[in-house]
């Protein structure tokens, strides 16, 4: 008896092992798609070198869920720029089928599913 007890333990502890490394493997490739704060330069020269942000002139798309994929290319397949915020606002630059090619605060573009569960087309 005593030795099925310690295997069922032992196989436990496995299977917690297994899922946390997943966790944990998951919880990093968020993290490093999410983007971090631009520091700020002290000198007058360092502005030039920014990206302009776009001019909102088109809709504004609005992000509804945490960790939504920016991607590289309209595919679900395509590479994350990075995970979009709740909350975060983006300019509606063009649309290819199910998918919205949008330009963040930076200036930045990129492609996002339109999905009515992940963001929301507010008309001007």
């Amino acid at each position: 008896m005593t030795t099925g007890k310690v295997m069922r333990a032992l196989a436990g502890l496995i299977v917690l092992v297994v899922l946390l490394m997943t966790v944990n493997g998951w919880w990093n490739e968020y993290r490093k798609a999410t983007p971090k704060p631009p520091v700020a330069e002290t000198t007058s020269t360092a502005n030039a070198s920014q990206p302009v942000p776009p001019a909102a002139t088109g809709p504004t798309v609005t992000v509804l869920t945490d960790g939504l994929n920016f991607r590289e290319k309209p595919d679900a397949t395509g590479a994350s720029i990075r995970g979009l915020k709740k909350g975060e606002k983006l300019i509606l630059v063009s649309q290819s089928g199910s998918w919205l090619e949008v330009s963040d605060a930076s200036g930045q573009s990129g492609w996002v599913n339109n999905n009515p569960q992940y963001l929301r087309i507010e008309k001007k």
